[in-house]
């Protein structure tokens, strides 16, 4: 097991150590005395924050050390919730909805802040600000949003255009029944079951008929010429003659 504890006695002793520790880190580091002021800042922090030697702020003037506005708003972020001001008053926070003012390209900041307590006085001594750059993570989460709204977007068309083609279809089905039943209560006031409209050519030729023929003959609706296609021609007509259209059979006249 590792021990830590010589490695933290010989840190303790050592300020330049804990500042090398703090400086090789790939966060950004700022510790605060209780009243505000800046101790200490690591080399990444001012790099996450964009300061540099030429335009270092006041130390006291934290408005300048942290230039934060929420994300989206271009608005200042408020003091009140700022994750420094509230580890100032004892209570730890974490904020992921920070924008850093004024600089460009648009850098995101996930910022978290603790408050070190004094051992003799359980009064806050020392706040620890821990700044994470989030940019990435931000735009993908954009990047993501963006296409699933185009996705439920797409799913929603296309959905309603399913519905529109079913409400479509019933209603054809609808219109094909309506059609079928008026042809069957068509078809069963008709003779014989062989349509007055039409006759295929083979019929014509088992009746010896011609077309005239068979249209003087559809025109006479005289029982005994009913009776008289029924005995000569149904049987031969039903066994040798496929007809393309369903006949009904009890349409037949009785022999």
């Amino acid at each position: 097991m590792l021990q830590f504890d010589p490695f933290l006695s010989d840190l303790s002793q050592n300020p330049h150590r804990v500042a090398q520790l703090l400086e090789a880190l790939s966060i950004g580091v700022v510790v605060h005395q209780s009243d505000g002021r800046v101790l200490f800042m690591n080399r990444m922090g001012r790099v996450l924050l964009n300061l540099s030697a030429e335009n270092r702020p006041d130390p006291d003037d934290l408005d300048r050390v942290y230039p934060f506005q929420r994300i989206g708003t271009q608005q200042p972020y408020p003091p009140t919730e700022s994750p420094i001001a509230l580890a100032l008053t004892g209570q730890a926070s974490t904020a992921e909805d920070i924008e850093l003012a004024d600089v460009l390209p648009v850098r995101y900041l996930k910022v978290s802040a603790s408050p070190l307590f004094s051992p003799i006085t359980d009064q806050v001594e020392y706040v620890m600000v821990v700044l994470e750059d989030i940019t990435r993570q931000v735009l993908a989460e954009r990047v993501l949003a963006k296409y699933n709204q185009h996705l439920t977007q797409q799913v929603r068309e296309r959905t309603e255009a399913l519905q529109r083609e079913v409400i479509e279809r019933h209603k054809t089905e609808l219109a094909l029944r309506q059609s079928q039943k008026r042809f069957q209560s068509l078809a069963n006031m008709l003779p014989g079951s062989i349509f007055p409209w039409y006759v295929v050519p083979m019929a014509l030729r088992c009746l010896s008929m011609s077309p005239s023929g068979w249209s003087r003959f559809m025109r006479c609706r005289c029982e005994p010429c009913s009776k008289a296609l029924g005995r000569c021609c149904w049987g031969r007509l039903t066994q040798t003659i496929a007809l393309p259209i369903s006949m009904p059979l009890s349409a037949a006249p009785a022999p």
